[in-house]
């Protein structure tokens, strides 16, 4: 299941190379009587409509509730193990296409009415027959004859990061599962998250479903129904379900409570001289400079390592392994999972820094080597590159900034949402303490053309590298969700930004 801003990605997208003979007609799977029975759909039914929070079924082991938002949960949902274990067959002799972006990480099938196989054409038909007509007289919404099926699966590192499922017309999502034996150490629950303001979820899920052969899962689909589908972490076994929405008529949402709005500081003042004390001093060289400056502005982008002298990037490292900083998680996970550091708790060296980057000599630093118009003294001659006196140096700006440190490890990241910066700004990162990095972790920094797929650039982190990226009103970015392979990198599975924007 997907948020609306992906539904292009998610859709099926491909031809299936599934045998196209004519294939013998089978027998299409059936519901459980059980779940048939007038008593059964009445009783259960009747909560699921209503704001009863929600009745288990100790005899079926089934749940309906409304907490955090209308689900259902049904176990031993089709009558035929059989038929299940061949249809699990055919589904893994499909073609699946690899899903990733920055909500998901996943394998689909094409629709399943487009592959000519006789179990996929069989439970097809029970979707679009059967189980359509329960799902209507169960849930009371009248639902249209529309149907999006596909098959998913899910292998380790794979995920589907919080969202909604809204998209126009989508009225109830289902997933039926065909796992082999599940535990919820293996990663790939359906979490549910409660809504905290309209449109935005709280940080932390209150329901976990465990995937279950044969089990049966439903809901309304509204601006409320925030889920995710966690981390696969167990490297032997595959998360193969079912998928996908019945249509109905769309309904009325509210307006979106807008997200908090990052603060932007004009420059703190800094004597010139303190940029020498940071930098690494090959930076400082006019002609390396013009060099820098000439591939930014052809690039807008470039990456300058070894950037802090070694002696104060350790120092700062150490700093943060040794120091009892204090972080904030910052929130809602339909946008964002990461942590910021409480200013307070930040350490000596650590603070002295941040402030630097801060400063009006800093802003004038990066006039200097991007070109951009940071600073009253920009593009004037100035010796070393850092800035003339220090009364110019002071002198107005229109120029601001935005800067925080962060933490990021295990299940961390950013995602494109409908409220994201759009205006320009240069990006700026500094890592700490990610030696040993691998790609394959996740974390990096992806950007992209607005309302396209492709890819732009990709920020990886690198010790003691400053990235900057001049990030236009067509441009957007993400962090990629990071998974629990990052706890191979240090024993702490974690490294550390200094990430800031600066706008003109």
């Amino acid at each position: 299941m997907a948020s609306s801003k992906r539904k292009s990605s998610l859709d099926g997208d491909l031809t299936s190379n599934s045998k196209r003979k004519s294939s013998p007609e089978v027998t299409c799977p059936k519901i459980n009587s059980a779940y048939k029975e007038i008593n059964f759909i009445t009783t259960f039914g009747d909560v699921f409509k209503s704001k009863t929070s929600s009745l288990p079924d100790e005899t079926l082991d089934c749940t309906v509730s409304n907490e955090p938002f209308k689900f259902c949960c049904l176990p031993n949902f089709l009558d035929s193990e059989d038929f299940l274990k061949r249809l699990k067959t055919e589904l893994l002799d499909c073609d699946f296409v690899d899903k990733n972006n920055d909500l998901y990480k996943f394998q689909q099938s094409d629709e399943l009415r487009n592959i000519n196989l006789p179990h996929v054409k069989a439970i097809q038909k029970t979707f679009e027959t059967e189980i359509l007509d329960w799902i209507k007289k169960f849930t009371g919404i009248p639902l249209e004859s529309t149907l999006d099926l596909t098959a998913s699966q899910y292998k380790c590192t794979d995920v589907l990061l919080c969202h909604d499922d809204e998209l126009e017309g989508r009225r109830i999502a289902f997933i039926l599962y065909l796992v082999p034996d599940w535990c919820k150490k293996d990663g790939g629950t359906l979490d549910l998250f409660p809504q905290e303001k309209i449109g935005h979820p709280s940080p932390k899920s209150v329901h976990s479903i465990v995937p279950k052969w044969n089990s049966f899962v439903f809901f309304e689909v509204t601006q409320e129904s925030f889920h995710q589908v966690s981390e696969i972490v167990n490297e032997d076994k595959c998360r193969l379900s079912l998928s996908g929405w019945f249509h109905g008529a769309s309904v009325k949402r509210l307006p979106r409570a807008p997200y908090a709005i990052d603060r932007f500081e004009r420059p703190l003042r800094l004597d010139s001289d303190e940029l020498v004390k940071w930098i690494n001093p090959s930076y400082f060289d006019l002609k390396t400079q013009l060099q820098i400056r000439t591939k930014f502005e052809d690039d807008c982008e470039i990456e300058l390592t070894n950037f802090l002298i070694k002696s104060v990037y350790q120092e700062i490292c150490c700093e943060l392994e040794e120091s009892e900083l204090s972080w904030n998680l910052l929130s809602p996970p339909n946008k964002r999972r990461y942590e910021i550091a409480n200013e307070e708790t930040i350490p000596h060296t650590l603070n002295n820094c941040l402030k630097l980057f801060r400063s009006d000599v800093f802003f004038l630093f990066l006039s200097s080597i991007t070109g951009l118009d940071l600073h009253p003294l920009a593009g004037s001659d100035h010796e070393d590159g850092a800035g003339g006196s220090e009364s110019n140096v002071r002198d107005g700006t229109n120029a601001t900034c935005c800067l925080q440190l962060n933490r990021w490890k295990h299940e961390f990241y950013t995602l494109i949402c409908d409220q994201q910066e759009t205006e320009c700004g240069l990006d700026l990162r500094l890592f700490l303490n990610c030696e040993g990095w691998n790609q394959e972790f996740g974390g990096f920094v992806s950007y992209l053309a607005k309302d396209e797929d492709e890819e732009l650039l990709t920020i990886s982190p690198a010790g003691n590298s400053l990235a900057l990226v001049f990030r236009d009103v067509e441009t957007i970015s993400f962090v990629k969700y990071i998974n629990h392979q990052i706890k191979e990198m240090n024993p702490k599975g974690e490294f550390y930004c200094i990430n800031a924007v600066y706008k003109e």
